[in-house]
């Protein structure tokens, strides 16, 4: 083999094990473990596909199962790996993902570390959704459903391909749709004189095998049609948008912005516009242009884009509209068409983010291949480099977890395995241990796991697949269970410390006589009823021990590469222990965790526990220190608010100071104001006590400032004033 096709597989590979990196995290996806319990029903009960019983209130409920192929590869590398196998399928997905956008760029005409660097920069930007799961596997079929019109291929050789890659995609997850929208776009390109696209007549006979094709999965039909039922659903069921994270508007991201940023943002079109003819000055220009645009955006984002992945998802959509106006005036319509749906997509779903990313790497790698004549001498070694040097960058950034995947409360820390702090695998393993059975209570992202963990024929109160059961029984658990108005005849009650609003129903139980907590750990904790027999042979745990940090809690890297620090899950325990009833553990934690690698959350945490255990005031020290460390932060904020609060009304001789800044603070918190109006009536300075009481009351939206006061002797006659 010669030097020259040497280079291609050289950097094919280094693409390939960057996306290998990004796979490299600890395996805290809950929807892998649901895959792999649907998989084994599936493999047990061929004629279960489709067919629900993994939700107890739901027993044969119908739905379309859009995934049953990547459930089946699940279970199947399961059953012979266990969980080497599920690291396997994480570690190859991100790898399937870099190399499918590797080839993207290549087919384009970019080359060498500048095609490895559009990699790096794509697997930056959806850093948070590279986890074993089938929209992974979309992502690299996107990917190719992207190149094929972009390929020289025979008529025949391109329908073969795309009947392929449809069949493939409709069983592997419901995102098969988006490759209909690339073969529309096909059609829309050619229809408006793109020569680069088959012929008009090709371009629908293309589409129309796609769609065919799509209806080749084993509920025929109702598969191809599920994502406009998805759809439906989505708008006509609120509780779902507001459930599940990945819902919610991409608009929400733009809050907060500022003239400034809009102007910025509006500018890039207009100086894409600008800077559209073909001179080879204008050309370089351009390039500066675009990195003039995404530079603020990198260094000073508004509140939504903080994270790193919508930093540089934006800026590869402002670096690829630069790119558009060159595509248009050569007549090549369809990367534009393309970039367009799918920015039109992305908008009301933050999901479809990931949509734009690899039409912007199509788009960037024809203009860098483009660039490849203008370099020479110092500036052909200096493009190079500094693709390397992005490349190693954001390689370090995975590595050190500056772009874990996973959520705030369950991160995916570089390592290797199950997170099982992430998942109540310890609860689990204590309930098949003790045969507990019956009905059970368990959070939306924990049902998966506790199907796997406990087997698909142990039903669950909720899982995380919205398609087991109809939407109102996804409002159900919202409002009734997690609300605390209903218990559906539960027996026993498995949590995750890392879900969200686990510790809201874990507070209620640890405080219900009706239920004791039999176990607990890192991961999760049990409580049963109280006339369940099984409760009463079991003794309650010592939850004391959970305060001690484990080794897990800090990263495996050297401190000089700068990793980041691990806050979560171990804060998910201190927020257990403060809601079960325990703040002095959970305190004793989130000082330890402070003092490891001190956090906002951290702060607040803490700040709640002492206000469980009644000493708020006396954390006031602690909470300035962490205003002036995190002065952002309005978490820290508003408990420092709090705390000042509650040691202004304790009746200390600073007690207006305290209160003051708790206003300054909190503004649109009524409770220093009505302080305040207290000790002014008490010291007969009625005009200010007046003004202050006025002031509360205007943000007394329930109308409790107003019936204390009403009640109080002190500001009584001060109420009867202003009235």
């Amino acid at each position: 083999m010669t030097a020259g096709r040497r280079a291609p597989a050289f950097f094919a590979a280094a693409a390939a094990a960057l996306g290998a990196l990004f796979g490299l995290h600890r395996i805290v996806d809950p929807d892998l473990f649901l895959q792999v319990a649907t998989g084994r029903a599936i493999l047990a009960r061929p004629a279960s596909l489709g067919i629900s019983s993994f939700v107890a209130a739901y027993p044969g409920y119908n739905y379309v199962e859009d995934k049953w192929l990547f459930s089946v590869i699940a279970a199947l590398a399961d059953r012979a790996g266990g969980e080497t196998a599920l690291m396997l399928i994480q570690i190859g997905l991100a790898a399937a993902v870099a190399l499918a956008w590797w080839g993207l760029a290549r087919v384009q005409g970019a080359e060498g570390p500048a095609a490895v660097a559009l990699v790096a920069a794509g697997l930056a930007a959806t850093a948070f959704r590279l986890e074993p799961r089938p929209e992974t596997a979309s992502h690299a079929l996107l990917a190719a459903a992207i190149a094929l019109p972009l390929l020289r291929l025979a008529p025949r050789a391109r329908l073969a391909a795309t009947i392929a890659l449809a069949v493939l995609w409709v069983n592997l997850h419901g995102y098969f749709i988006n490759g209909l929208l690339v073969l529309a776009a096909v059609l829309l390109a050619s229809l408006l004189g793109d020569r680069e696209m088959p012929e008009p007549r090709q371009a629908a006979g293309f589409l129309a095998a796609g769609i065919a094709a799509s209806a080749l999965h084993p509920q025929g039909i109702r598969a191809l049609l599920w994502p406009v039922e998805q759809l439906r659903v989505l708008r006509s069921e609120p509780i779902v948008r507001q459930a599940i994270l990945e819902f919610f508007p991409t608009a929400d991201l733009f809050a907060g912005m500022g003239v400034w940023r809009w102007a910025l943002l509006v500018a890039a079109p207009i100086a894409a516009l600008a800077l559209a003819w073909p001179r080879v000055a204008a050309r370089g220009l351009r390039r500066a242009a675009a990195l003039a645009c995404c530079l603020p955006w990198l260094a000073a984002p508004p509140p939504g884009f903080v994270p790193w992945p919508y930093r540089v998802s934006l800026c590869l959509l402002i670096a690829a509209v630069f790119e558009v106006p060159a595509e248009l005036r050569a007549r090549r319509y369809y990367l534009p068409v393309l970039l367009a749906g799918f920015t039109i997509l992305a908008v009301p779903l933050v999901r479809n983010i990931s949509l734009v990313i690899p039409v912007c790497l199509a788009l960037l790698g024809r203009g860098l291949a483009q660039d490849t004549p203008l370099r020479s001498g110092a500036r052909l070694r200096l493009v190079p480099a500094a693709a390397v040097a992005f490349t190693l960058l954001v390689a370090w950034g995975r590595i050190s977890d500056h772009l874990a995947p996973g959520t705030a409360r369950a991160p995916g820390w570089t390592g290797w395995g199950v997170d099982e702090r992430r998942f109540p695998a310890g609860a689990a393993r204590f309930a098949g241990a003790h045969a507990l059975n019956g009905p059970m209570l368990n959070s939306f992202d924990a049902g998966g796991y506790l199907l796997y963990a406990l087997g698909a024929d142990r039903p669950v109160l909720i899982d995380g697949n919205t398609s087991h059961y109809p939407a109102s029984w996804l409002e159900t658990y919202r409002n009734d269970v997690m609300g605390g108005t209903s218990q559906e005849g539960a027996r026993l009650a498995l949590l995750d410390h890392a879900a969200m609003d686990a510790h809201e129903l874990a507070a209620r139980l640890s405080r219900d006589a009706e239920w004791r907590l039999v176990f607990a750990d890192a991961g999760g904790a049990v409580w049963m009823r109280q006339q369940a027999g099984t409760a009463a042979n079991l003794p309650a745990p010592d939850l004391a021990p959970l305060a001690a940090t484990s080794p897990d809690d800090r990263s495996p890297l050297p401190v000089w590469l700068g990793p980041r620090p691990r806050v979560f899950p171990a804060l998910n325990t201190a927020i257990f222990l403060r809601a079960a009833g325990c703040p002095d553990p959970a305190i004793s934690l989130c000082e330890s965790l402070w003092s490891a690698a001190p956090a906002p959350e951290i702060a607040t945490v803490t700040a709640a526990a002492a206000e469980e255990a009644g000493r708020l005031p006396q954390q006031v020290g602690f909470l300035e220190t962490a205003m002036e460390r995190f002065p952002e932060s309005a978490t820290v904020r508003s408990a420092l608010a709090r705390a000042l609060f509650m040691r202004g009304v304790s009746g200390p001789a600073d007690a207006r100071a305290d209160l003051t800044r708790s206003r300054e603070l909190a503004p649109d918190e009524p409770g220093p104001l009505l302080a305040l109006a207290r000790l002014d009536a008490e010291a007969g300075n009625t005009a200010a006590a007046r003004q202050s009481l006025k002031s509360a009351l205007a943000l007394d939206h329930d109308g409790g400032i107003r019936r204390f006061a009403a009640q109080d002797p002190v500001l009584s006659p001060i109420l009867r004033q202003i009235q």
